[in-house]
């Protein structure tokens, strides 16, 4: 598979060129789909993509999924109550693994579903 980023708010995956309304703020690449993190800060106030911010793409460039809601609630200020979106998305070095972040917790991602798993509080706590 194919896979570059095009431009700020674009890929193109075997050619086919993939463009967003927000930019694209990482991805992973594996052997049979990309993974794309949408930079929260370009979506509207009021809906931050209902939480679910990072998508997946098969090799034809067609949505495989969109990470399932993190389920965090926040309010804006004049405004409504909103999900919260994902802040990171990485795997890390020498793992199968793939993480993504939110507010003060890290998952664990499968790149099959886009289910997470397995939370840890980042916070420190003492």
């Amino acid at each position: 598979m194919k896979f570059k980023k095009t431009g700020n708010r674009s890929i193109s995956i075997n050619s086919r060129e993939i463009a967003f309304d927000q930019d694209v703020y990482e991805f992973v690449e594996l052997s049979d789909r990309v993974i794309v993190n949408l930079l929260l800060d370009d979506f509207p106030r009021d809906r931050s993509f209902d939480g679910r911010n990072i998508v997946c793409f098969d090799k034809n460039g067609k949505v495989l999924w969109k990470i399932q809601d993190s389920g965090v609630k926040v309010e804006i200020t004049y405004g409504p109550t909103i999900l919260l979106g994902y802040t990171g998305l990485w795997r890390p070095e020498g793992s199968d693994t793939i993480k993504v972040g939110g507010i003060d917790w890290t998952y664990d991602l499968d790149p099959e579903t886009g289910h997470v798993s397995n939370p840890t509080h980042d916070r420190d706590t003492s």
